[in-house]
């Protein structure tokens, strides 16, 4: 239907793409599933009268589809069109979500001022009702201060925590708790850091895994190994690679893997650890990891 789209039918054509993209992510075919979104997107266009919510739906689920992909390029590509869509139709809640996919938390706190720009105009248009995705952008505003705005960072951190767990999200409240776990790096404050990573835990385990709590656990077996605990360390790397799933998606993996380069590298299995340094710098560069 999508090769035929010039003489054929866009609404079949956008229905039967429809279903292969969601029957590929399904089946954790993420590469795939975005070949799908994208013709299915296309073929919105080719039809007599556009439907601008739909289109607008179909590159949310695109962008989607290539964070999981680990496309950093064309998921912000898609979810800034989705941006622009939102504003166009005046919806500030699909504008959020759009934002939060074009700040991917897995990042580490780069300097983006797009990602900055884009969170804080959602943030300014969004309704007060709308509890989970100001949640969400507050934690991207506090991420994205981390390296330049700790007095600002850690403030809005918290508040996002807060709501987050008022919210009751568990999405909201995993990517909250990551982003102040983040924020209070270093010795002064592992008490702390090991109570929030707990908490991503038992909520991932609940309520499905987001990819900072991956971050958090290995973050936090980090935290074990400068403390001398190698047992907990291996515990919480394992815990880690179980709450992943038995197929990671790319962003995933390359977290865990950079981790077990690291611990190869600090135990002297210097061989192992190079073919895991080489593994872990083809997948970063896949995904364009900044």
């Amino acid at each position: 239907h999508h090769e035929a789209l010039a003489v054929g039918d866009p609404e079949r054509a956008f229905a039967w793409a429809k279903r292969a993209a969601e029957r590929a992510s399904r089946l954790l075919a993420h590469e795939q599933a975005a070949v799908h979104w994208t013709q299915a997107v296309t073929a919105l266009e080719q039809g007599e009268a556009v439907d601008p919510q739909r289109r607008l739906d179909a590159l949310l689920s695109l962008g989607e589809a290539h964070r999981l992909a680990g496309d950093r390029v064309r998921r912000r590509a898609a979810f800034d069109v989705a941006m622009e869509n939102a504003r166009a139709l005046d919806r500030p809640l699909e504008h959020a979500r759009a934002a939060i996919g074009f700040c991917d938390l897995s990042e580490w706190a780069p300097d983006d001022a797009e990602a900055r720009g884009a969170v804080e105009t959602a943030l300014a248009t969004l309704p007060a009702e709308a509890g989970v995705e100001r949640a969400r952008l507050l934690t991207r505003t506090a991420y994205l201060s981390a390296r330049g705005d700790l007095g600002r960072a850690m403030p809005s951190a918290r508040e996002a925590v807060e709501m987050a767990r008022s919210i009751g999200d568990p999405l909201a409240r995993q990517e909250a708790l990551y982003t102040l776990f983040f924020l209070l790096a270093g010795p002064d404050h592992l008490a702390e850091r090991g109570a929030l990573a707990r908490e991503a835990d038992e909520v991932a385990r609940g309520g499905g895994t987001a990819d900072p709590t991956v971050i958090t656990l290995l973050d936090l077996a980090c935290d074990c190994m400068v403390q001398g605990d190698a047992r907990s360390a291996r515990r919480w790397r394992a815990a880690a690679g179980e709450i992943s799933g038995r197929e990671p998606h790319l962003g995933r993996y390359w977290h865990l893997r950079v981790y077990d380069a690291g611990l190869a590298v600090h135990e002297g299995r210097f061989e192992e650890a190079a073919r895991t340094i080489e593994e872990s710098a083809r997948v970063g560069q896949r995904i364009d990891h900044p």
